[in-house]
């Protein structure tokens, strides 16, 4: 065992290779974020009198934790049924862990839950929350594998960051009409969620909110919805349709498909998402669409062809990442960059025309595209980035129109060989001589 302080041995700055019971040392005052980190074998914890400050996430990665003590000295601090407080009991710090209790009641006079309360706590399966809670911190219940069902307090106006994240088991939350904000990462993975109702005082749904549910089938979003963060509902793998309240004037749903339109200089419309499980082979993006956002497709493998209208500007990252049936795209001519993991692993895709007009093709664009066969880069293209083409075998033909080569990724093929290279006249040297064209089998002058 180890134990490190700070030069006035006041601080607890780190414990290594605790095991079983502990009892902080009688000199401590303050015990710092990550102090405990990954001692597993610590069982119970002993805060002293003198203890007067605990940063957060100091216990976090307690997997064998089942009870704090606190001596009763302490001013600051209190321990009930091992779970850790404040002295007045209006801040719950931390539950163990390991605490072998499957439902807990939170007392009625608790007004903040702190970051990583509950974390990793597996034994749990339901938790009430009492109307006095204001604040629940963010990835509060994070990793909470067995709970199943919460209710989340009409006290609360904002569900944090990461607060269910990883929460695999819980099928049943309720959102009150107090809520306003819905953080990022918030239900990430909660993989058995089938529904859940947004209320009408919810504004702003964060990144990632709802990415990884598996299970939910449809999403219903009120009026009063007026911001949606990058990939919401990315890998909301079963989302058959979106329903979009009439009266909200930032997003509608058009035969299922969520789009958004603002007020950016003219009149502004996106493609925000795609459910994943809707029954169609061939989708027409509308006219007048200009923007497709990040991952709006991602594995939606239902899908065989699409077509994007020439009003379409940006096409987001991971845009299509995974449609693994897609075999017909048309880039517009109004593209200027290819975003990074826009067509990773599309592996019905057999040729890629890029518009003329592209100026940059970011990394990992076509990874993994194991069907593609022939691909145009057009001369206007000034970036191509790393491992672009990496992981298509069956990639022969390319036809480069580059001819400033001092942005192209060495790696922009990955290990792709025996391809024929068409390049245009005077830079067949150039090509041969750069380490991004070393295997292809034949340089070609075509321009």
């Amino acid at each position: 065992m180890e134990i490190k302080y700070s030069e006035d041995g006041k601080t607890l700055i780190q414990v290594i290779g605790v095991e079983g019971h502990f009892v902080i040392p009688n000199t401590v005052t303050k015990i710092e974020e990550d102090a405990f980190e990954d001692c597993d074998k610590l069982t119970s914890l002993e805060i002293p009198a003198i203890v007067e400050k605990i940063d957060e996430e100091a216990f976090v990665n307690l997997d064998g934790l089942d009870t704090f003590v606190v001596n009763e000295d302490n001013p600051a601090f209190t321990a009930v049924d091992g779970v850790l407080f404040t002295k007045d009991m209006k801040e719950l710090i931390a539950y163990p862990t390991k605490k072998d209790t499957n439902h807990y009641q939170i007392p009625s006079n608790v007004k903040k839950i702190r970051d990583f309360a509950f974390v990793g706590s597996v034994n749990l399966i339901q938790v009430e929350i009492p109307n006095s809670v204001t604040k629940i911190g963010l990835s509060a219940f994070q990793d909470c594998e067995g709970l199943t069902r919460i209710k989340i307090p009409n006290s609360l106006t904002k569900i944090e960051k990461s607060v269910f994240i990883d929460c695999i088991n819980l099928n049943q939350i309720e959102i009150p009409n107090s809520v306003t904000e819905i953080g990022e990462h918030a239900f990430r993975n909660c993989k058995k969620l089938k529904y859940i109702e947004i209320p009408y005082s919810v504004i702003k749904i964060g990144s990632y909110a709802f990415a990884g549910c598996a299970n939910i089938s449809m999403m219903e979003l009120p009026g009063t919805v007026k911001e949606i963060g990058t990939g919401a509902f990315f890998g909301c793998s079963r989302l058959e349709a979106f329903y979009v309240d009439n009266n909200n004037r930032n997003f509608f749903s058009k035969e299922g498909v969520l789009y958004y339109e603002n007020e950016v200089n003219d009149y502004y419309k996106g493609l925000s998402a795609y459910p994943s499980e809707k029954k169609e082979e061939n989708f027409c993006i509308p006219p007048g669409i200009v923007s497709i956002d990040d991952f709006a497709f991602f594995n939606c493998n239902g899908l065989s062809s699409i077509e994007i209208p020439d009003s379409v500007e940006r096409i987001g990252k991971s845009t299509f990442s995974g449609c693994k049936h897609l075999t017909s795209i048309k880039l517009p001519e109004s593209l200027t960059i290819i975003e990074e993991r826009s067509f990773i692993e599309c592996e019905g895709l057999s040729s890629v025309i890029i518009p003329s007009e592209v100026r940059k093709i970011e990394d990992l664009a076509f990874y993994g595209c194991n069907g593609l066969k022939s691909v145009v880069i057009p001369h206007s293209a000034r970036k191509i980035g790393h491992k672009i083409f990496s992981k298509c075998p069956n990639l022969k033909e390319v036809h480069c129109g580059v001819t400033d080569l001092s942005n192209v990724s060495d790696d922009c093929f990955g290990d792709l060989t025996d391809y024929t290279l068409f390049v245009p006249i005077g830079m067949g040297y150039a090509y041969r001589h750069h380490p991004a064209f070393k295997n292809c089998k034949e340089i070609k002058i075509e321009y």
